[in-house]
């Protein structure tokens, strides 16, 4: 019987049974599972990768959290009710800029991190929503994450593309992208299905 792969240990395990019990010319499983990571990273936008950190501004400026993809909104806690802030291109800071009086209405993200304008020359903490990295499997001997919990044939079929790429292995390459893609589908609609209505909740953001 087959072992659910909800862990790092028991999806090596797996690559090597869907590997013919032999790990020889296939020692980097670590790599497959990490390169599968990174496509889900990059692709993925589910409920369980929302997150929130509320900040501390040090002369308008604030460095983004090292598990951050992008935003969802900014709050800025110097007025009340707490203001939601507007996203501006960098590009425009640098040419309207001095033109930027008042409160603290907008903000830009560049080279990792947040600025808000005008400048606040008290540097009220902000609140950051944002969607957040799947900390990888291994990473300082980290054993499960939600993803390898939740849904363990999604990490075994994304894994086994990479593998498949890095054999060059047509036919597997087709087999586990269809199931990968399939499996993956399926979590987007579910997360999908929990979005509330665009008056209590902005698809903007979120």
């Amino acid at each position: 019987m087959a072992t659910t792969p909800t862990s790092w240990s028991l999806l090596l395990e797996s690559l090597t049974k869907y590997q013919g019990g032999d790990s020889t010319g296939f020692p980097d499983y670590g790599s497959w599972i990490g390169q599968f990571e990174a496509w889900f990273n990059r692709n993925a936008r589910l409920r369980e990768m929302e997150a929130s950190v509320q900040l501390t501004l040090a002369a308008s400026e604030v460095g983004l959290p090292a598990d951050y993809i992008a935003w969802r909104a900014v709050e800025w806690l110097g007025a009340t009710p707490d203001r939601e802030l507007k996203w501006i291109h960098p590009k425009y800071i640098e040419v309207d800029y001095p033109s930027l009086l008042g409160e603290v209405e907008f903000f830009t993200i560049e080279n990792g991190v947040l600025t808000v304008i005008p400048e606040d020359p008290n540097d009220n903490d902000i609140v950051l929503r944002y969607w957040q990295k799947l900390v990888g499997l291994g990473t300082d001997e980290l054993e499960t994450n939600w993803l390898s919990l939740s849904h363990p044939d999604l990490y075994l079929a994304g894994s086994m593309y990479e593998g498949a790429m890095y054999s060059r292995d047509l036919e597997g390459m087709a087999v586990w992208k269809a199931k990968r893609d399939e499996i993956f589908g399926e979590l987007v609609r579910l997360s999908a299905y929990t979005q509330g209505a665009d008056a209590i909740r902005s698809n903007e953001y979120f």
